[in-house]
Parts: structure tokens; sequence; C-alpha cells
């Protein structure tokens, strides 16, 4: 490399440009993960739903063992819990079809917000893609002008040199 005033105004240009371009390119990097974490956060909410019918059924099924426990405690049939047990299934079938409504719903509610979110990162980012090609055409300009204005001024200082 020479060291004459244009390679070392090329070298500054070429560093800054470097320096945008990681900019951009750690936004970008930035966005994507951002929208990774949103899709993991909404793709995870089948397994909490999952979680949370699998205790339903538990705390049933341990009703039902409760009950059964109780009927075998009492001799004869002395006591019979089946309406107990159908009233309570009757609670839990309830309570199943609003929690899975709500489930739906929140689901739905969350896929949408991603939706939304993706869609407004892909235009953040096309709009920033924009702004910084726009950017490094007009600073491409400008490098141009400085090596230019660098030789024609490293040329007039050899002159005024030379004649003296």
């Amino acid at each position: 490399m020479s060291n004459s005033p244009s390679s070392t105004v090329s070298t500054v240009f070429d560093l800054q440009r470097t320096m945008l371009e990681q900019t951009q390119s750690a936004m970008k990097q930035s966005v994507d993960i951002q929208k990774r974490a949103m899709s993991a956060f909404v793709d995870s909410f089948d397994s909490q739903h999952s979680v949370q019918q699998e205790g339903t059924k538990m705390v049933q099924r341990a009703l039902h063992a409760y009950l059964d426990a109780l009927e075998q405690m009492v001799p004869g049939d002395q006591m019979n819990l089946d309406e107990v047990r159908q009233a309570a299934d009757q609670q839990f079938e309830q309570m199943d079809e609003m929690t899975e409504e709500s489930w739906t719903a929140v689901q739905r509610a969350m896929e949408e917000g991603f939706e939304a979110f993706d869609a407004m990162a892909d235009v953040y980012v096309d709009a920033v893609d924009n702004s910084f090609d726009a950017f490094l055409d007009t600073y491409e300009q400008v490098e141009a002008q400085a090596i230019e204005t660098a030789d024609a001024t490293a040329e007039a200082v050899q002159i005024d040199v030379e004649a003296e």
C-alpha cells in the first residue's frame, strides 16, 4: 500500500464502511433473534396447554381414586357415590370446555401478535436496509470526491514545493 493521500483517505473510508456494514448486520441479527424468540414462545404454548390438560386429568383421577377409597371403607352398599362422581365429571367437562375456549383464544391472539410482529420486523429490516443502501451510495460519492480532493491537494502542494 502506498502512502499517497488518496490511499490514506480510501483506507479511512473502507474502515468506516466496514463498521457501518457490521452495524447493519448486527441489527439484522438482533431482529432475527427477537423473531426466533417470539416464535419459540408461541411454539411452547402447545406444551403449556398439554401440561395444563394433564394436570386437570390427574386431579380428576385423584378425585375418582378418593371416591373409590371412600366407597371401599364403608361396608356394603351404604355409600354410593356414583352421583357425586357424575356431578364431578360434569364439572370437569364444563371446566375443560371453558379452558379449551380460553386456550384457543389466547393462542390465536399470540399467533396473530407474532404474525404482526414478524411483518413489522420485516418492514423495519427492509427500511433499514434501504436507508443503509442509500447512505452507502452517498458515502461512495463522498469518498470519490474526498479522494479527488486529496489527490488534487497533494498535487497542488507538490507543484508549490517544486516551484520554490
